[in-house]
């Protein structure tokens, strides 16, 4: 769902969490393998159809400009993950 990657995005470009990080906590919290080849291609593969309304304004394009870079900086995982 959109607002689900809306709310990533706004936690780490507002709260300045990193993407590792939030992996780490969540593979803490919830004893879950988060394969970096199958987020690489959600975040590739946006499904933003769904656009919730919101408070402030948000561009789309920077928000699919975001989620790239972030398939990006999983690519060494990805490349060595077993």
């Amino acid at each position: 769902r959109s607002r689900d990657y809306i709310d990533l995005y706004l936690l780490m470009t507002t709260r300045a969490y990193r993407l590792r990080e939030l992996i780490d906590l969540a593979r803490n919290k919830f004893d879950w393998h988060i394969d970096p080849l199958q987020l690489a291609n959600h975040f590739l593969e946006l499904d933003l159809t769904d656009w919730p309304m919101l408070l402030k304004p948000l561009d789309e394009a920077t928000v699919r400009t975001f989620f790239e870079a972030l398939a990006l900086e999983l690519e060494p995982d990805v490349l060595t993950d077993q």
